[in-house]
């Protein structure tokens, strides 16, 4: 009956729609005589053993009430197969000694507590706070063992709010650093490294087992590796998503990037001009804006076709020239489009794509975690194309670049998203909302 009150679709929206209206009291839990009487209003009539039966398969953690996680669980059922598989993958990850069951020890080889705000002030020690973090699992028997019954039986609560098999792919990925993954569910979360082999070769691996790892542990990195049968003589961080060194720039170079950055400001902009702030900026490190410097820009401005920019081709070292030209010969705002907006989608399902919080103030995607989105989203994009799509919309080389911006930009140059109400205003859509909740 609620099923067929939601539509027959056990989505989150009318489940919770469903529990609202139940709700007479509105402190969003019901009590046994809320959920017996908006039964009623469907039709269903329970005697006194039924409804015992019934509340006492919702109310989960027995405390007399049924709150929405439990009203969502009960509605949903147990995991599919699918986001079983990840949970159990989480689980094999802390359970190092496969024992079958996760102790202190091995959360804290996995959790560093150090810089937990409590114990940073004194209120707790490191043993206080992992009790506290395996609590949250540790809920049927509470002894400081978390089997895998307790671990699954947490994850039914977090999945029975999450709609998509993809989404939830995505945040167990990068939740507890499983590798892998494709499209928009792909692992972006795990430490990637510069390796350079014994034969003097280099190529950018991802650690597939980095829990644990500290940011500049390269010993323990290149033991990670090794596991994973990649021989490494050396390994860089700087360049990549999990930098730890900032680069040095000579007094020359930072002379000259300067100048450059303040030649390309006085020009035209292309049609992806996102950052409009101050563009007094301190100079740029020269791979932040590529091994060409300022010739970067005018690339991007032809790719994107701005005619009333200088058609001088690119100075390329020999070793990059086929790179480059393959870069150079592509549409870059095509390309984005297709990656990006391919259909037009809305401002959430952009967010989704670049795996950044709408939630969040003013939610702003750096230039490591656009790329690392980008070629994860395009797995035969290069990564000098993609270095030629970020400078393409961060004009300012600013390093980062705010998602509402790049929406809008996005949405006035190929259209907006017909299928949904992103063109909606947003005191417009928070109108919507509210008559939707009234019927």
């Amino acid at each position: 009956k609620i099923l067929e009150r939601c539509g027959g679709q056990a989505g989150i929206k009318g489940l919770t729609r469903v529990l609202a209206i139940m709700d007479n009291n509105g402190d969003k839990r019901l009590t046994k005589d809320e959920l017996k009487f908006g039964l009623s209003d469907y039709g269903i009539e329970l005697n006194i053993r039924e409804l015992d039966d019934l509340f006492f398969y919702f109310d989960r953690d027995r405390n007399g009430f049924i709150d929405i996680n439990e009203f969502l669980v009960g509605m949903r059922g147990d995991l599919n197969d699918n986001r079983r598989k990840f949970v159990k993958l989480a689980f094999d990850t802390l359970d190092t000694d496969k024992s079958g069951y996760i102790t202190t020890d091995e959360i804290a080889q996995a959790y560093d507590v150090s810089a937990n705000p409590d114990v940073l002030s004194g209120k707790k020690t490191k043993e206080q706070a992992l009790h506290d973090f395996m609590s949250q699992w540790d809920r049927i028997d509470s002894d400081g063992i978390v089997t895998y019954e307790e671990f699954e039986d947490y994850y039914k609560e977090v999945s029975a709010s999450i709609d998509g098999d993809e989404y939830f792919e995505l945040m167990m990925r990068n939740a507890w650093h499983i590798a892998g993954g494709e499209g928009a569910a792909a692992n972006s979360s795990n430490r990637r490294v510069l390796v350079t082999k014994a034969d003097g070769s280099q190529s950018v691996e991802t650690i597939n087992n980095d829990l644990g790892l500290r940011s500049k542990d390269k010993d323990g990195m290149k033991s990670r590796l090794d596991q994973q049968g990649i021989k490494s003589s050396n390994i860089d961080l700087y360049g990549f998503s999990d930098n730890t060194e900032k680069p040095t720039v000579s007094k020359l170079n930072r002379k000259t990037l300067t100048n450059n950055r303040n030649s390309q400001n006085s020009s035209n902009r292309n049609d992806l001009n996102i950052n409009r702030g101050d563009q007094n900026l301190p100079p740029t490190p020269q791979s932040m804006i590529g091994s060409r410097g300022s010739q970067v820009k005018p690339a991007v401005r032809q790719a994107w076709g701005d005619q009333n920019q200088s058609s001088e081709p690119l100075r390329t070292n020999s070793r990059n020239q086929s790179n480059n030209n393959s870069s150079n010969n592509i549409n870059l705002s095509e390309k984005l489009r297709l990656i990006l907006y391919n259909p037009p989608v809305a401002l959430e399902q952009l967010c989704n794509k670049l795996q950044v919080s709408l939630a969040s103030y003013n939610p702003r995607i750096s230039m490591s975690a656009f790329k690392t989105r980008i070629l994860a989203l395009d797995p035969k994009l290069d990564k000098n194309t993609a270095s030629l799509l970020w400078n393409s919309i961060d004009t300012n080389n600013q390093g980062s670049i705010e998602i509402q911006q790049l929406y809008e930009t996005l949405s006035n140059k190929f259209g907006k998203d017909k299928s949904s109400k992103a063109n909606l205003s947003v005191t417009d859509r928070a109108k919507t909302k509210i008559l939707e909740r009234c019927g």
